[in-house]
């Protein structure tokens, strides 16, 4: 009848709807499905995709700091100090010494002139000739060592084997006269020895 549903027509509808639902929800799973799978795809492919970046890195590096230091510095400074300072005490004097003893004249040199005797009292003294010729002695000369008194010879000969006596200051005693201002040239109280130099100055005869 129209304006009425019976049991026959509403069943179809239910079918038909049901069928319909199903088909809604299969085509919505299978949607999800797909977008599932192309999410997990999609995924996959950004997992798998190979790796650009380079895996290692260089373990070492290159030193370039030199690995070894100079051990030792040049010492600027002295290694060493004085270790002694000056002496400010004042130091002993030294001690005096002794005056050198003096010094014995030289050994006559041999000749034939001699001095014989030394007379202090008279003030005179002998030469003798013991050679086989004469003598001349002029630039000769006598000396007093205690008194350092010289008397100079000039224009004298001795012949041989003769004695001459050379006075101090006797014009009138024979002989040769020295002409000394001072009379007494021979200590007669201590050693007093007589010398006899030739003109060139050297020893000839020495007494005593």
């Amino acid at each position: 009848m129209q304006g009425k549903f019976t049991i026959r027509t509403i069943i179809p509808l239910i079918v038909i709807g049901l069928v319909m639902f199903c088909c809604g929800v299969g085509i919505g799973t299978n949607s999800s499905s797909k977008r599932t799978a192309t999410e997990t795809t999609e995924a996959t492919g950004i997992a798998s995709q190979p790796t650009t970046q380079p895996t290692t890195q260089p373990t070492t590096q290159p030193t370039t700091q030199p690995t070894t230091q100079p051990t030792t510095q040049p010492t600027t400074q002295p290694t060493t100090q004085p270790t002694t300072q000056p002496t400010t005490q004042p130091t002993a004097p030294p001690a005096p010494t002794a005056p050198p003893a003096p010094t014995a004249p030289p050994a006559p040199s041999g000749g034939t002139i001699i001095i014989r005797n030394v007379n202090k009292e008279e003030e005179y003294v002998e030469l003798e000739n013991r050679g086989t010729s004469a003598q001349d002695l002029t630039g000769w000369k006598i000396v007093s060592e205690l008194g350092n008194q010289e008397c100079l010879l000039s224009n004298v000969i001795i012949d041989p084997g003769a004695i001459l006596l050379v006075w101090t200051n006797n014009p009138n005693g024979g002989g040769y006269n020295c002409g000394l201002k001072q009379k007494n040239i021979w200590n007669n109280k201590e050693p007093d020895p007589a010398a006899l130099y030739d003109a060139q100055g050297n020893l000839i005869s020495r007494f005593p």
